[in-house]
């Protein structure tokens, strides 16, 4: 499964002309059949120029919060998931990987189960499924993986 989704991810990476590898720091275009190096971008017919995003990162200021071992979003994280959803709506290009975690003493799953509840969240509130991602860091990763 892991070498699945890094071969996705690899495929999503590659110049839509020469099939070279485009990294995360390298200038490239953003088209709707995927990235194109700027220096391929002149013998690729049809490039309008446009400004390309690498990686950006959402934060939000309030954490979301939950119960103790639950996944429920508690009512005082509300205001904040709707500032994300205002967020969605005007930047229409932009995806986002949603991080769950847990604390120590909680079950392994609550930090996934957490994530999707969010993600769920904002699915119900008119973010399209195919910008979000949720994924879950439990307790046992350490404090440098779960920053990354």
């Amino acid at each position: 499964e892991e070498r699945r989704k890094e071969e996705e991810e690899r495929k999503k990476r590659e110049c839509i002309h020469c099939g070279k590898q485009v990294s995360r720091v390298e200038p490239s275009f953003h088209r709707e059949e995927g990235l194109i190096h700027v220096k391929c971008q002149k013998l690729y017919e049809g490039v309008e120029p446009q400004v390309g995003v690498t990686e950006v990162k959402v934060e939000v200021a309030q954490r979301i919060e939950f119960r103790s071992g639950e996944s429920e979003i508690q009512a005082v994280s509300l205001s904040a998931l709707e500032g994300v959803i205002r967020m969605f709506k005007d930047n229409p290009e932009m995806k986002l990987m949603i991080e769950g975690h847990s604390d120590k003493g909680e079950a392994s799953n609550v930090a996934q189960d957490r994530a999707a509840a969010v993600r769920q969240y904002l699915i119900s509130r008119g973010v399209q499924a195919q910008r979000l991602r949720a994924d879950g860091y439990g307790a046992d990763f350490s404090d440098e993986e779960t920053r990354r």
